[in-house]
């Protein structure tokens, strides 16, 4: 990637300084869930106008003192896991993925997500980014429900 976004760096630096509180809640975040987010956005700039279409996902996030560790695995393709990488802080928690390769015209254009969110009733919700090169990334709603793993 060109270039780390400050989301990502403020999450390596958290995981490499370890500065979060010792007493911060699970809240319920590890195991595994079913995922549904905008995969398909029709925007202007930044600004999404319409969600043209929505995918699921599965997450299943493992919790290490407050550092989160796991995998993002699309429907679409079940056999490629990438892993992800974040932090919880009380029922906040932000993430970050491994880049992978995704097909686009014939050929592969490396992409990763960052996203945030909040876990409360047994469920997750947030926003995301999904960065393709050279393109500022528009904000899209995700929500995960427990998959009971």
């Amino acid at each position: 990637m060109r270039r780390i976004t400050s989301f990502a760096l403020a999450v390596a630096l958290a995981l490499a300084a370890d500065v979060l509180p010792a007493g911060a809640q699970a809240n319920g975040v590890a195991g595994t869930w079913r995922v549904t987010w905008d995969s398909g956005v029709r925007t202007e700039g930044t600004r999404v106008l319409e969600v043209t279409r929505r995918s699921t996902a599965t997450l299943v996030l493992e919790l290490r003192g407050d550092s989160l560790a796991g995998t993002w695995t699309m429907d679409q393709e079940p056999e490629r896991h990438v892993p992800v990488r974040g932090v919880l802080r009380g029922d906040s928690l932000m993430f970050v993925s491994a880049p992978w390769g995704m097909a686009v015209g014939g050929g592969e254009m490396p992409v990763h997500i960052t996203g945030s969110g909040r876990a409360r009733d047994g469920r997750l919700q947030g926003t995301l980014r999904l960065h393709l090169p050279g393109r500022e990334p528009p904000l899209r709603r995700w929500e995960a429900v427990s998959a009971g793993g």
